[in-house]
């Protein structure tokens, strides 16, 4: 056999080059042809969908894909669970033209999401600034002719859900439908619409990218209803994205306004001026039970800083039909202030409401907010008021004027004020204070000191009687279970129905019991004076009355009398005594008593002692006519047996001797327990003697 003629080395040189080459090209056409797969066939989609779950470990999940990524997409959900991100798409559809992309341009026929559900972990930390972008030029052209979404839905972030709870969103809308489009530098939103929880939103918007400051123009409607009540808003937009001009016109719900905003969005303080006016306003109209009015409202505020909220400007509120407070209205003309607000601190300087009656309220209001947001902050008050009607405000009051200033200072647990008042001819001068916790205990406590002067109560109060009142006066207390006060005043020279009027006092109560006084008035001469305590066992109050001129106090009243009387015991069982002597008394209805003693005292109890003794003499008329020479009245015993005496004579020689045996048995309201008394009572002697001849 012949042997084989080698290969020359020119041709083996030829076979590896050949081989090289189809293996280069094999390496190029595996990938493209990879991706071919991938984008033109429905099992190179559902392939990628596998990779992504994988690649995640699990936490990208693409149910039932269906389609070609070359043309057209339809996933029935897409789920993203990570550390801080919840997301789940469903009935996802997507169809473009990728043709188009040989002309630099993006065509998308259909992006549509039937429900996205979404939820993100708060990042706990303060939003920075953006600042705008140097272009917003895209470098290729696009158009989605149909973007819509079914509904969205914004969840708060939970850690660990529970799938027996499903959570409520905090905010959805639904039926979201636009189109978008750009020739690369102007970018156009058409016709957006979507249903929001107030209202049908509309949007037209279009934006120049091509260069710094970003002209931009939008309009757009709001239609919706509240409270079963419609209204319908209508915005535009003018200016660029760095200063834009937002224009809003508002009618419905009985009122019509309009506002004006100057928005800086990438400014540190967003707003820069808002001008806003409403009207008329009727309060009854929205909240039953709220007073009626017609209100307009006018406000202009401007940022007084870039680079913290800072707003100033004025406010004016109009009342086209002030009423009274018992009509249901409210008494008010109009109210002007100039407006300040910061997050440290709300202020209205230069206040002036105009009350009806040319009455005015001015001064200015100041705001502090508590800086660990534990409380309701601190407000301060300095109010001057002059020629205010009080009937004026509400009919039910007196026809006073009233003048003067009032100033306070206060949060949620200390308030303090300081006022003085011209009413009337009445001057009040007072400083007061409350405590939330200023108790021992914790309870709330108050205090409160000041003058009066010239008071009469008769101008305040129909039927009072006419007095110029004098005296200082100085109360504090705690708010506790019970209620423990104490109130102290002195008189300075004063009148009560044109008579002189002095004294001083002080009381300390401790909820129903009296538990210190310490009284002494005087008026014309006749003198009252109390001290002690009462509500206990122990307690005893004494009281001496001793009025020498009862006839300077007027009402049909004359002669001298005088009364010393201890009471001690409790409400529910009270016991006392008493000693009584008056002579020559007048009486209103022209009664004349000549001569009256009287001394008693009654112990605690049903077996208390019970010893009264009553002497009257000369009882008849002021014109001299006596009808009775004398009378008295003896009761002995206790309360639960006891006897009753009561003998009287006349002119004409009539007498009456009369006894009854009694008694006030356990139930009665001689016990305390306030039921119907169950006393019985007997009549063991009654004698009639009349010694007059027959006429």
């Amino acid at each position: 056999m012949a042997a084989e003629a080698p290969t020359p080395p020119r041709t083996r040189r030829r076979r590896w080059l050949r081989r090289l080459a189809g293996g280069l090209t094999l390496l190029v056409l595996l990938p493209l042809a990879l991706v071919a797969w991938l984008l033109l066939t429905e099992a190179g989609l559902r392939a990628a969908a596998r990779a992504a779950e994988w690649a995640s470990d699990g936490r990208i999940v693409v149910e039932a894909p269906e389609g070609r990524l070359w043309e057209a997409v339809r996933i029935g959900a897409l789920r993203v669970d990570t550390a801080d991100l919840r997301l789940r798409i469903d009935d996802f559809a997507f169809a473009w033209q990728p043709a188009r992309l040989a002309e630099r341009h993006v065509e998308i026929d259909t992006l549509a999401f039937g429900a996205v559900a979404f939820s993100a972990r708060p990042s706990g930390e303060a939003a920075a600034d953006v600042a705008p972008p140097p272009a917003v030029e895209l470098p290729l052209s696009f158009a989605v002719r149909a973007l819509s979404v079914g509904r969205l839905s914004l969840f708060e972030w939970v850690d660990v859900p529970d799938p027996d709870a499903p959570a409520e969103p905090f905010f959805e809308l639904h039926d979201f439908s636009t189109a978008l489009a750009s020739d690369r530098r102007i970018h156009r939103i058409d016709t957006l619409a979507v249903s929001l929880p107030f209202g049908e939103l509309t949007l037209t918007a279009d934006i120049d990218g091509g260069e710094l400051p970003f002209a931009l123009s939008a309009r757009g409607t709001l239609v919706g209803a509240y409270d079963a009540r419609d209204y319908d808003i209508a915005y535009s937009a003018r200016g660029n994205l760095l200063e834009l001009e937002l224009l809003i016109e508002a009618q419905g719900m009985g009122v019509s306004g309009d506002a004006a905003l100057v928005l800086t969005p990438f400014e540190h303080v967003p707003l820069r001026r808002l001008r806003a006016a409403i009207g008329e306003i009727d309060p009854s109209a929205y909240v039953e039970g709220a007073p009626h009015a017609a209100l307009t409202i006018a406000a202009e505020l401007e940022s007084e800083s870039v680079d913290e909220w800072r707003l100033a400007g004025p406010l004016r509120i109009d009342n086209r039909a002030p009423d009274t407070l018992d009509n249901g209205g409210i008494p008010l003309v109009s109210a002007d202030a100039a407006l300040s607000w910061s997050p440290q601190a709300a202020a209205a300087e230069r206040l002036e409401l105009v009350l009806p009656g040319d009455g005015t309220l001015t001064g200015a209001l100041d705001w502090r907010p508590d800086r660990e947001g534990a409380s309701i902050g601190r407000l301060t008050a300095a109010l001057e008021l002059a020629g205010i009607r009080m009937q004026r405000l509400d009919a039910r009051l007196p026809d006073v004027r009233v003048d003067g200033r009032l100033d306070a200072e206060g949060d949620e647990a200390e308030q303090h004020a300081r006022l003085d008042m011209q009413v009337g001819d009445a001057r009040i001068r007072a400083d007061g204070e409350f405590r939330m916790a200023g108790g021992e205990a914790g309870e709330p406590a108050f205090s409160a000191a000041g003058t009066l002067s010239a008071f009469n109560p008769a101008a305040l109060v129909p039927g009072a009687p006419q007095a110029e009142l004098n005296l200082s006066f100085d109360t504090h207390g705690v708010l506790g279970e019970p209620l423990a006060a104490t109130f102290e005043w002195a008189f300075e020279p004063s009148r009560f129905e044109g008579l002189a009027l002095d004294g001083r006092g002080a009381i300390a109560v401790e909820g129903e019991r009296l538990a210190d006084a310490d009284v002494l008035v005087t008026l014309a001469g006749n003198r009252l004076a109390a001290r002690g305590a009462w509500g206990r066992v122990e307690d005893a109050l004494a009281i001496d009355i001793d009025a020498p001129a009862l006839a300077a106090l007027g009402h049909g009243l004359g002669g001298r009398a005088r009364v010393e009387a201890t009471v001690s015991g409790t409400r529910q069982l009270p016991s006392g005594r008493f000693q009584l002597f008056a002579e020559q008394l007048r009486l209103p209805g022209d009664l004349r008593l000549d001569g009256l003693n009287a001394s008693g005292h009654l112990e605690a109890g049903l077996d208390g002692p019970v010893d009264l003794s009553l002497g009257a003499s000369g009882l008849g008329n002021a014109d001299g006519d006596t009808w009775l020479d004398s009378a008295a009245l003896v009761i002995g015993g206790r309360r639960s047996a006891h006897r009753i005496d009561l003998t009287a004579a006349s002119p004409d020689d009539d007498s009456l001797e009369l006894r009854l045996d009694g008694a006030l048995l356990e139930g009665s309201t001689a016990a305390g327990d306030g039921a119907r008394s169950r006393g019985c009572r007997r009549a063991d002697d009654f004698r009639w003697r009349s010694r007059r001849r027959p006429g």
